[in-house]
């Protein structure tokens, strides 16, 4: 108990365990905040950095996964017939449907996969978009990326009887690399738009949510702190009985 201008400061035990527990965790969710919000400013600076470079030539150099995410690329070669998967649940505009990805064999050999952008999902899932692929010999430009992330993934697919044109709930490239035999790099060409093969483009290099929304989440829970911390103090403190007796 601490006594001062006619105050007294009465905590008691189990409300003072709640309080600490409680602005521990308003303290935690601000400065974690405070992270993300260094985090997305460094992958910010990173993509800036990486979209300058000049463009990495596929058929001749394979890309890193760190180092060349977001970087613009070259990819020389020609689409591989009826080789595509259809990422579900994407947006745009509102609307639903998928990110279209196909194989594509650059010139020296190898694969990589193209993400040649969104399509509607129409008037029913049971009817799959057409999706027709240029023939011949194309230079496509585009930027590296990794596939769009999702939510919970309940089961793992089996790329191993993953069918061309099949629409899967996620896609991990070195498992359909595994699955389908196939040497692939981790990071997809994201096509430009007008490019061969170019379908709606909605590519955004960077989350929606910007260092200074993340700096106001942490704003808030620091605010809800402080008002912890008063409600904590006005509850406990009470005025003295100074008439004498």
């Amino acid at each position: 108990m601490n006594n001062c201008a006619g105050w007294t400061f009465r905590p008691t035990l189990w409300p003072t365990l709640g309080f600490i527990a409680l602005f521990t965790v308003l303290l935690s969710l601000g400065n974690w905040q405070l992270g993300r919000a260094d985090e997305k400013q460094a992958l910010i600076t990173a993509k800036q950095a990486r979209q300058a470079a000049a463009p990495l030539m596929l058929d001749q150099t394979r890309p890193a996964p760190m180092p060349d995410r977001f970087r613009p690329a070259v990819a020389d070669g020609q689409y591989e017939p009826g080789q595509q998967w259809l990422l579900d649940n994407r947006l745009y505009q509102g609307r639903p449907g998928y990110h279209v990805y196909s194989l594509f064999r650059l010139r020296d050999g190898t694969h990589i996969l193209l993400n040649r952008g969104w399509i509607s999902q129409g008037a029913s899932r049971q009817t799959l978009p057409d999706l027709p692929l240029p023939a011949g010999h194309h230079q496509i430009r585009g930027h590296l990326d990794t596939p769009a992330a999702v939510g919970l993934v309940l089961a793992e697919l089996n790329w191993a009887d993953a069918t061309a044109k099949q629409v899967v709930p996620n896609l991990d490239i070195a498992a359909l690399a595994a699955g389908q035999g196939l040497t692939l790099p981790t990071l997809a060409l994201v096509v430009d738009p007008n490019q061969p093969g170019a379908l709606q483009h909605d590519w955004q290099a960077i989350e929606t949510l910007t260092p200074a929304k993340h700096q106001g989440y942490a704003a808030q829970w620091f605010t809800l702190a402080l008002a912890l911390l008063i409600i904590y103090i006005g509850v406990n403190l009470q005025r003295r009985n100074t008439e004498s007796t």
